[in-house]
């Protein structure tokens, strides 16, 4: 099997992206650098690495025949509150979030503008159809947290930013401002200009 298609299976990186991995020698297989974009390896018997860090095993996969009864959507969710089919699907079958993909989530993938690896990952709450992740990044590139989400076979359904930078959301409700704490304003600050320059407005060492 193609190297790329393994790195794509495992939520690393797409095929193109897979490829570009290989070609910086960032890929090695029993121990090897490989380069070439038509690298072949068996991930059942071969060890492939990206950047020195093993790479998983391919997604599990399971097939459910389901008599679907009236009344009920195709669909992960429905905007108008319908029944969806997940909601008949069994607890624990393979496709649902569960603790044991946290491993390939905190690994990170390789985004067109370059490798995204998150500080931390935690489940907050999951169900049939959804579950509900703390996903903390160091930076904040476009859209960042939606296009990993996508890499790793894991569309966003719905995102909400608790934090920026030293800057907690907290209890706020909606549609509601507060005034930022002076020690707020000085992580801020400091975040900003760690050379000590003023860059908010009565704001001072």
């Amino acid at each position: 099997m193609r190297v790329s298609k393994i790195l794509a299976q495992a939520g690393l990186a797409s095929r193109r992206g897979a490829e570009a991995l290989l070609e910086a020698g960032r890929v090695t297989i029993n121990g090897v650098v490989r380069r070439e974009p038509g690298a072949q390896a068996d991930p059942a018997t071969d060890t492939i690495a990206l950047d020195g860090r093993p790479v998983g095993a391919r997604e599990a996969h399971a097939y459910v025949l389901l008599h679907k009864p009236p009344g009920y959507v195709t669909s992960l969710r429905d905007p108008e509150g319908r029944r969806v089919v997940t909601d008949l699907v069994p607890a624990g079958t393979p496709r649902v979030f569960g603790p044991r993909d946290l491993d390939r989530w905190r690994r990170g993938v390789t985004l067109p503008d370059g490798p995204a690896v998150p500080s931390a990952v935690r489940i907050l709450s999951h169900g049939k159809a959804s579950t509900w992740l703390s996903v903390t990044f160091r930076e904040g590139r476009y859209r960042e947290v939606k296009r990993y989400c996508k890499a790793l076979g894991h569309p966003v359904m719905r995102l909400r930013r608790v934090q920026f930078g030293p800057l907690r959301l907290g209890t706020l409700p909606l549609g509601r401002t507060r005034a930022l704490t002076a020690g707020e304003l000085e992580r801020l600050q400091n975040l900003l200009d760690p050379g000590g320059s003023p860059i908010l407005p009565g704001i001072r060492r």
